[in-house]
C-alpha cells in the first residue's frame, strides 16, 4: 500500500503522516526523490539516480523510482540524457501502460529532439482520450509548440491538441 501511496506522491498526504512511521531504506529515499519531483528540483535527482536504478523490477517502488530516473534526464538540458528517459520509459511502458508513462515518454523524445518518436507518442495519448483531462492537453500543446511544424500526417492530431488545450485554458 505505502508503494501505491509513493506512485501517486501527494506532498500534502506525507506532510500529515507521523514521524515514527517504519519506512524502508527504499521507500524513504523514493520519498525523498518524490518530495525534490514535486518542488521541481530534479538536478539533486541525479545524485540518486544509482540508488535509484537499484530498485529491483520486481518491488513495487521499481515503476516511481523509473519515473523519477527519468524526469532528471528529461529536464536536465542534455540530449543523451533525455534518450536514456525514453529508453527507460520504454522499458516501464512493457511493465504498465498508463497515460503518464507515455506523456513522460513523449516529453523524453522532445527533449531529445526526436521527432520520429514524439509525433506517435502525441497521436497515442490523443486517440486514448488523454486530451479530456486539461492539464494532458496542456501538457502536449506545449510539447507540439517546441516541435513545431507537424509532419504532413501529423497536424490533425496537432490541431486536436491545440483545441483540447484552449479549450482547457478557457474552462479556467
Amino acid at each position: 500500500a505505502r508503494a501505491g501511496a509513493l506512485s501517486s506522491y501527494n506532498p500534502s498526504y506525507f506532510d500529515a503522516l507521523p514521524d515514527d512511521v517504519a519506512w524502508t531504506e527504499q521507500e524513504r529515499l523514493v520519498e525523498r526523490a518524490s518530495r525534490l519531483w514535486a518542488s521541481g528540483d530534479l538536478a539533486p535527482l541525479a545524485d540518486v539516480d544509482d540508488a535509484l536504478a537499484a530498485i529491483d523490477k520486481r518491488n513495487p517502488l521499481y515503476d516511481a523510482a523509473t519515473r523519477l530516473r527519468a524526469h532528471w534526464r528529461v529536464n536536465s538540458g542534455d540530449v543523451a540524457r533525455a534518450k536514456e528517459a525514453i529508453a527507460l520509459m520504454d522499458g516501464l511502458l512493457v511493465r504498465h501502460r498508463a497515460t503518464r508513462n507515455y506523456l513522460l515518454r513523449v516529453a523524453a523524445a522532445v527533449a531529445a529532439g526526436e521527432r520520429d518518436v514524439a509525433w506517435p507518442g502525441i497521436q497515442h495519448i490523443a486517440a486514448g482520450g488523454g486530451l479530456r483531462s486539461p492539464n494532458i492537453a496542456r501538457s502536449l500543446y506545449r510539447m507540439v509548440r517546441t516541435l513545431g511544424i507537424p509532419p504532413e500526417d501529423m497536424k490533425p492530431v496537432a490541431s486536436s491538441v491545440a483545441r483540447a488545450a484552449r479549450a482547457a485554458r478557457e474552462a479556467r
